[in-house]
Parts: C-alpha cells; sequence; structure tokens
C-alpha cells in the first residue's frame, strides 16, 4: 500500500515562475557550475525551505520527502 505524501507547492510554484518570468536563476549561476551540475537545483531547494519551514540545512533530509527534491531535478535525496 502507498503512503500519501504531502508537501506545499505554492513555493515551488513561486520559485518556478522567478525562473521562467525573470530568468534569475540562469542570470545569477548559469556560469556557475564545473563539476557540481546540481548547483541550481540544489540553490532551488535550499530557497524552497528558506520560503516553507526554514529548518537547518542539516534537518533538509529529515523534513521534506523525497518528491519535493525529484520536482527540482535532483535524482536523490541531498545528503547533509
Amino acid at each position: 500500500m502507498h503512503e500519501n505524501v504531502t508537501y506545499p507547492i505554492g513555493n515551488i510554484v513561486l520559485i518556478d515562475r522567478i525562473k521562467k518570468d525573470y530568468g534569475y536563476f540562469d542570470f545569477l549561476f548559469g556560469k556557475i557550475g564545473g563539476k557540481a551540475k546540481d548547483f541550481q537545483k540544489i540553490v532551488k531547494s535550499l530557497i524552497y525551505n528558506k520560503l516553507t519551514a526554514n529548518v537547518s540545512i542539516n534537518q533538509i533530509p529529515n523534513i521534506y520527502p523525497d518528491e519535493a527534491f525529484e520536482y527540482f531535478g535532483l535524482k536523490e535525496t541531498p545528503a547533509e
């Protein structure tokens, strides 16, 4: 049996609109990367944390479900 998972999506939509309408993340972080291919995705998840629960970075993997990270394009839950 599957477990129902809920998490606030309003802030995810806000982050997507900022990316789509203003190109903010590409403007700020477009040339940054190198070995960190998921840099923008991780930044988006950190901004989502600030807008939603504002928990310690060490607690992020424990607070948010895996589906929230998948929405940002991360293949796995970030480690501490």
